[in-house]
């Protein structure tokens, strides 16, 4: 700093010798060079506007944070209730992260291969096919991952904070599209809170029905709880592409990475979003954003070469046309079960004065929501049922802030000050606060059907025996137990298993074989089988026990025809009298093809007697409940 003595101008001095030796010592007033002070002058300017800069940036954060805390409180609130029954589950004593969907354990099975640096083994589950083409991507396995790196939570603890982290986003995401859309706090707080409360157990009837009476769709690892938060920062970032005059790289960017990310999360997100893209590349009229969004759509096939590669890969494999039989994932005869409900054409009219609007916010919604309805009713056009109901996920909260943000617009014109009324205020809140206890129930009634239905709840029994395998076993390593033991193996160890999901990655004769091989080892007698297959959806002999090879190659030949009642009864009383007739020969012929390392002997397979099977065990571990044998082969 400058220092003036009476009768000798300006000086300049160091300021730290000073410090050091005194301001009274005369040596410490030495001249600098014009070089230090020019450097010095650069360099305060520098820190100036850096501290400018931070504290313009505090300033903005701490004004958005004063006015939107409410969507940011619902964030928080809506992390927590997807964790209400990992919450539940550690009071009851259950150790690992709590399963609440059928398919979960395929998710975390996957994400466990990340975890163990061996993803490049495509199938998670059965040894003979680890190097096989996998269909489902792993993106959201590997934000997972880096989840839990990044905050040190261990596996799975990544699970639980995936499902905190990314209802959050969801909700934070959705109202600023909304806000960006309407303009108004309290609109998109209601959209947003609406959002977080799907209509669950009813799948195909979207926005109808006893709304968090059963489940929350949402509360699903690792889809649609990823996929659907990538898919809304997708519309975000098309928005405000689409919406602003002046083009930002940034979100231009953003827009092209999130829709080639869905291409590694699921076929039912990037499809609406590249449906989405063509529309506004059709029918946007400004050259130069047609322009944009056609580069967006060249991004974003490029960045999803690989998934369409593995696509074709899939589709080559000999068992892909028995999957999608036996899997139900292509279906005829329902073309009329998706057409619109009263529901979805009761928001569908609400939303007109947001079709009709011009402003460019109304219409790119509109787009949003015209693309996923006919996706979503493509079974008219195709007569093909391929999954249809999994673009609720997308369509659902867009169509719900449509239908709700064309009330306001309907209201506004006939009475312009509904919008700003304080009893609007109160209303919405009210309707918060409701979605906010409705969503807490159906999260906390999931854990009860959970357990119902014993998802998630081998846990008890069988830790000791899962922590013996993922501490003393190699992750190609085989396991046998009965087959619901077995869904969760590759999940808690990360060891591969005889028999896992989905069984539809298999043959029809080879799933067939393993089947009957554990029907033998529990002992089922025909008649067991007969009444469980009756109590069972049609698909169920397809799905769960496969095919002989004669029977499968007759049904190559006749294209797989739908399943009917007749078909349903020949299949399964052929399939029951083959297994009456095998004889123990033929199971152990059958078990010796494929490779088996450790058998499982607890509660579900206190009845096993594995040894005329597979000859010789060795005891390796045992609990009061279970018993771990190794094989000598």
């Amino acid at each position: 700093m400058p220092l003036r003595l009476r009768g000798c101008g300006r000086i300049e001095y160091d300021s730290r010798a000073v410090l050091s030796r005194g301001v009274n010592d005369a040596r410490t007033l030495r001249p600098r060079s014009s070089q230090h002070r020019a450097w010095n002058t650069t360099q305060a300017r520098a820190a100036r506007g850096t501290y400018k800069v931070s504290r313009d940036l505090g300033a903005r954060a701490a004004a958005t944070l004063r006015t939107h805390w409410m969507a940011v409180a619902l964030a928080v609130v809506a992390g927590l209730i997807y964790l209400i029954p990992q919450f539940r589950a550690w009071l009851d004593g259950y150790s690992y992260v709590f399963l609440l969907k059928q398919d979960e354990p395929l998710y975390v099975a996957l994400a466990r291969r990340v975890a163990q640096g061996d993803a490049a083994g495509a199938h998670p589950f059965t040894y003979e096919h680890r190097d096989e083409t996998f269909i489902l991507p792993l993106l959201p396995q590997y934000l997972t991952h880096l989840l839990a790196r990044l905050c040190f939570v261990g596996f799975d603890g990544s699970i639980s904070l995936a499902r905190f982290v990314f209802a959050g986003a969801q909700v934070l995401i959705l109202y600023t599209f909304c806000f960006r859309v309407s303009g108004s706090r309290w609109l998109s707080l209601l959209a947003a809170a609406l959002g977080l409360v799907d209509p669950g157990a009813y799948v195909y009837k979207p926005i109808v029905s006893s709304i968090g009476a059963e489940a929350l769709q949402l509360n699903r690892y690792a889809s649609p709880l990823v996929g659907l938060t990538v898919f809304l920062l997708f519309a975000l970032s098309t928005l405000r592409v689409f919406v602003e005059d002046r083009l930002s790289f940034m979100w231009l960017v953003v827009c092209s990475l999130a829709t080639g990310a869905m291409f590694y999360l699921s076929p039912f997100y990037w499809t609406h979003a590249l449906l989405a893209l063509v529309l506004l590349f059709v029918f946007v009229k400004h050259p130069r954003k047609r322009t944009i969004f056609g580069v967006g759509i060249a991004i974003t096939f490029v960045l999803g070469l690989g998934y369409l590669f593995q696509t074709l890969e899939f589709r080559e494999l000999s068992v892909y046309d028995a999957k999608m039989w036996r899997g139900g994932h292509v279906r005829y005869e329902r073309v009329w079960e998706y057409l619109t409900h009263r529901g979805m054409i009761l928001f569908l009219l609400l939303s007109l004065p947001v079709f009709l609007s011009k402003r460019r916010e109304h219409r790119l919604l509109s787009v949003l929501v015209v693309s996923g309805y006919l996706l979503y009713i493509n079974t008219l056009f195709t007569g093909v049922d391929v999954e249809s109901f999994h673009w609720n996920y997308t369509l659902y909260p867009l169509l719900t802030f449509s239908g709700i943000l064309g009330v306001r617009e309907a209201a506004a014109r006939v009475r312009p000050e509904v919008a700003s009324s304080p009893r609007w205020r109160g209303v919405v809140a009210a309707l918060v606060v409701a979605a906010v206890v409705l969503a807490s129930r159906a999260s906390w009634r999931e854990y009860d059907v959970a357990n119902t239905y014993q998802l998630g709840t081998t846990d008890r029994p069988y830790h000791g025996a899962f922590t013996w395998l993922a501490e003393n076993s190699e992750s190609l390593d085989v396991v046998l137990a009965e087959s619901h033991v077995m869904f969760y193996v590759p999940a808690r160890t990360g060891n591969r298993v005889f028999l896992g999901f989905p069984h539809s990655f298999l043959s029809n004769p080879e799933l067939h074989d393993r089947v009957s091989a554990l029907w033998a080892l529990d002992g089922s007698t025909g008649e067991e089988l007969a009444a469980a297959h009756r109590a069972e959806d049609r698909m169920f002999p397809m799905f769960w026990s496969g095919l002989p090879a004669d029977l499968d190659e007759e049904m190559r030949a006749s294209g797989y025809p739908p399943i009917d009642d007749a078909l349903h009864r020949r299949l399964m009383n052929e399939l029951i009298r083959r297994h009456e007739a095998r004889s123990l020969a033929d199971v152990a012929a059958t078990l010796a093809r494929y490779r088996i390392d450790y058998v499982l002997l607890g509660p579900r397979e206190a009845h096993w007697n594995p040894t005329p099977l597979l000859g010789e065990l060795d005891q390796v571990y045992a609990d009061s409940q279970v018993r771990i044998l190794r094989t000598r082969r």
